[in-house]
């Protein structure tokens, strides 16, 4: 489970879906969102791990997303080995420089078609947080994972 601020949209008293699921108050009033969340360990370190995330952006890719064409190209596609073919990119996606990511995935797993792995967003996250192991970068797309992470961290 991954807490975050609820944030709020410029101009909006209160946030969307404040009493969907996931959504609680804090001591302090403010809301907090809480769902689960998908990362790849780039690195393990004594006491917490350094991650990226995978996220489909409610199934809209960073088509949907304001984030202009560099922070678009710090994303790749990834997708499931077990599928023959990558999924394509979304309309309004960019053609991403990065190839796309194959994930070994453990037991009755899934990714969704729109995931997506952010590099430029290095996590940290401890080791007392409860995790579920969903599976492994495939072999054939380690080498350009370790690269991708790298290069987004050194930017």
């Amino acid at each position: 489970m991954f807490h975050e601020n609820f944030g709020l949209e410029r101009g909006k008293l209160q946030p969307p879906s404040i009493d969907g699921p996931g959504v609680t108050r804090g001591p302090k009033g403010e809301y907090i969102f809480s769902h689960i969340r998908r990362w790849v360990v780039v690195r393990q370190r004594k006491g917490y791990s350094m991650c990226v995330p995978i996220n489909s952006y409610r199934q809209q890719g960073v088509s949907g997303r304001r984030v202009g064409n560099d922070g678009a190209q710090a994303h790749a596609i990834v997708y499931s080995s077990r599928w023959k073919d990558p999924p394509a990119a979304l309309p309004g996606e960019p053609r991403f420089k990065k190839k796309p990511i194959a994930v070994d995935l453990m037991n009755n797993q899934e990714l969704s078609n729109t995931s997506r792995i952010h590099f430029g967003k290095i996590h940290s996250i401890e080791h007392n947080i409860k995790v579920m192991n969903i599976g492994y970068v495939a072999q054939r797309s380690m080498a350009d994972f370790q690269t991708y992470w790298k290069e987004e961290f050194a930017r």
